[in-house]
């Protein structure tokens, strides 16, 4: 009698155990969300960082729950994560959002890239989240994707010369330093000429040579030698203009076309031949005045003592 109660007893204790074991027919078993983010457009996308512009890219994308959980689950919460390998400001439209088992959803990415960051910077942007259920509290990391960020060139420089106008006599060589500034966000190359050349070389003047090329990294000075030689005509005497176009090669490259800058100065031609000469008639006439005046008075001279 005793063994049969010891194994019912037993019987009783595995029947127990089985059943905290096994799942009840009226309970559900709620998985982790499985999320998936995707790119609606081009996963690179190009920063205008040009003065006066925000920098500001957007990524859209699609946030599906590819997976449906339990019967108990209504809703699947996504809350976005994000960030920059260049510690750009990220940020997210909506900030998360809700959707039902087996649905998706829009959001957007908007990174803000700094004012003239340099075209050799490029961003690597990374996109991820936490998905939770709801009710309930399974919770899972959305595996990331991945955008990149590319900067575009913008073209800026400035132009000045040492000095706003020059002076020089026929004939003479002058030497004129133009400076030239890159202000803009990458290396460039430009293209120097005199805008009136023709004009120039109808008065006498020459260049040599009449175009330079100059290659700047970005933030960068450098100067172009521009030598002229004056015309030997005095009758072109007087004060020139002259005008020096500067264009980025880099540009008409990269757009197809580019802008012209100009920058003029001055150049005053003085005849100083003329001008010794003129100082030597001047004294030459003031010697033979003289000379005359006291052969004048000796004549006189002469003559009052034959009337005594």
């Amino acid at each position: 009698m005793r063994g049969k109660i010891v194994i019912i007893g037993n019987l009783i204790l595995v029947f127990i155990i089985l059943m905290a074991v096994l799942p009840q027919n009226n309970v559900e078993a709620v998985g982790e969300p499985d999320v998936t983010l995707k790119f609606r457009d081009d996963d690179v996308q190009t920063a205008d960082v040009r003065p006066g512009e925000h920098g500001a890219v957007v990524f859209p994308g699609i946030v599906e729950a590819d997976m449906v959980v339990g019967d108990s689950v209504q809703d699947i919460i996504v809350r976005f994560t994000g960030s920059t390998d260049k510690g750009w400001p990220v940020e997210f439209n909506p900030p998360a959002v809700q959707m039902d088992p087996g649905g998706n959803a829009a959001f957007s990415v908007l990174v803000s890239v700094p004012s003239e960051t340099s075209c050799e910077e490029e961003g690597r942007l990374t996109i991820g989240g936490v998905a939770s259920t709801f009710p309930g509290a399974a919770q899972s990391d959305v595996p990331p994707i991945y955008g990149t960020i590319i900067i575009a060139q913008f073209f800026k420089y400035l132009l000045t010369t040492e000095h706003e106008s020059y002076k020089g006599s026929l004939e003479d060589e002058i030497a004129v330093n133009l400076l030239v500034s890159n202000i803009g966000n990458g290396q460039d190359k430009y293209e120097i000429s005199i805008y009136n050349l023709d004009d120039l070389k109808s008065k006498g003047f020459s260049f040599k040579p009449s175009s330079h090329q100059l290659t700047l990294n970005e933030k960068t000075n450098g100067s172009v030698k521009i030598t002229m030689i004056l015309p030997s005509d005095k009758k072109y005497v007087g004060t020139h203009e002259i005008e020096v176009d500067v264009r980025s090669i880099t540009q008409k490259d990269e757009e197809g076309a580019a802008f012209t800058k100009t920058w003029c100065f001055e150049v005053e031609v003085e005849n100083k031949g003329f001008e010794i000469a003129t100082s030597n008639n001047i004294i030459l006439i003031s010697l033979i005045i003289i000379i005359a005046v006291i052969i004048s008075i000796i004549y006189r001279r002469k003559r009052n003592k034959k009337l005594l």
